[in-house]
């Protein structure tokens, strides 16, 4: 008997609608003030630069204010919600937070979170012409059985595109490289990232 099977899948957990428009639109708005005077680009902290978004990463903790608890205790409750399909008996709470406003010229390379467990990326907006978050598969594979006459499920997805909407959560395992490529938006796309350890 001779089956075909796969093994080591790598879930994601995606959340729409995770707030009201209403309380989306507050945070938007809380942001886009913050982005102009408690901000950064990534400087030495990122390849990008210059071309970064707009960040407070390495200002201050989105995770330790306020302003932010709405959002915060819901990434929170939905990636507990993501542990627990893991088979987690733990808590896991935030460790870092921080929003990133992109235009178009910015940009962010390939990278992962390192000394956390899982992440959390919250689509605030994601106007035309917003760039998807890319994952790369985890798997690699130094000598592929090319060439094939159609690739298969499980030699296709080198990159992974998530190409979210306003007011969505992607929640991923931290250790998977991803990066946003340029875009051509001319209105901000806007997200709030977390690390939960």
């Amino acid at each position: 008997m001779e089956t075909l099977q796969t093994a080591f899948p790598i879930p994601f957990y995606l959340v729409g609608d995770v707030i009201s428009e209403s309380e989306n639109n507050v945070l938007v708005d809380k942001i886009l003030s913050l982005s102009e005077t408690q901000t950064k680009r990534g400087g030495t902290a990122w390849f990008s630069g210059k071309n970064s978004p707009k960040t407070n990463f390495e200002v201050f903790g989105l995770h330790e204010h306020k302003e932010f608890n709405l959002i915060t205790e819901k990434v929170t409750y939905y990636v507990n919600n993501f542990a627990k399909k893991h088979n987690s008996l733990r808590t896991f709470e935030a460790t870092e937070g921080w929003y990133n406003v992109y235009t178009k010229e910015n940009y962010q390379e390939f990278h992962i979170h390192p000394l956390s467990v899982f992440s959390a990326v919250y689509y605030a907006t994601f106007p035309k012409g917003s760039s998807p978050t890319i994952f790369q598969n985890p798997v690699i594979d130094m000598f592929p059985p090319f060439p094939c006459t159609t690739p298969t499920d499980f030699t296709r997805d080198k990159l992974l595109m998530y190409p979210p909407g306003d007011r969505t959560l992607v929640i991923f395992r931290s250790f998977l490289h991803h990066m946003v490529p340029s875009g051509t938006n001319e209105s901000p796309r806007i997200t709030l990232a977390y690390n939960f350890a």
